[in-house]
């Protein structure tokens, strides 16, 4: 992993920040596709019988009239004609959520089944699975970022002799070369490292 973290360091430095970019990742390691799929089939189901019970309801109360002689006196609507008026709408509204849901779930599949091919994995695979093999390798990969910025650091730091360079002049006063007229003098760029 740091022999590969060095390369795209002197290729494409942009590339190490990916993590960026996946920031959810440890989060869809958490949810369940199938679990989705099962929960959003128990909600159509229960949906179904919220409106079979709403239908039986109607049917009922056409036949007889519930409310209280005062209140439609009054004009206002009973307990009953407030649920029956509202219990419709309800069921309306959640019926369209429900598969607007149906289609993002359904949108969702076909683009995890692209993700798996891209990637070469099994059809298979569990999303849970795939995400967190990916966490895992991106948070193996922060490590081995670490480490290799503090092996650079603990070289330069350890390695005083890196910071030499060696200089050709003609003086020979004060030398540490040989007689060819090299001296060694200490550099202040870190650039000999690199």
């Amino acid at each position: 992993m740091h022999f590969m973290i060095r390369l795209i360091q002197s290729q494409d430095p942009d590339t190490l920040n990916f993590r960026q970019d996946l920031s959810h990742i440890a989060d869809a390691a958490l949810l369940s596709a199938s679990g989705m799929l099962a929960d959003l089939s128990m909600l159509e189901q229960q949906l179904g019988s919220a409106q079979r019970v709403l239908d039986l309801s109607e049917s009922a109360h056409a036949a007889e009239t519930r409310c209280d002689p005062k209140a439609a006196a009054e004009d206002m609507p009973c307990e009953d004609d407030v649920s029956s008026l509202c219990f419709p709408e309800f069921l309306r509204i959640a019926s369209t959520q429900l598969a607007s849901a149906r289609a993002e779930v359904s949108r969702m599949q076909h683009k995890y089944t692209d993700i798996l091919t891209y990637f070469g994995e099994d059809p298979e695979l569990s999303s849970g699975d795939f995400f967190k093999t990916l966490n895992l390798f991106g948070v193996s990969f922060s490590q081995a970022m670490t480490e290799v910025g503090g092996k650079r650091r603990e070289l330069e730091g350890a390695a005083p002799w890196l910071n030499y360079q060696c200089v050709f002049s003609g003086e020979r006063s004060g030398t540490t070369g040989s007689d060819a007229g090299t001296s060694v003098r200490r550099s202040r760029s870190t650039s000999a490292i690199t």
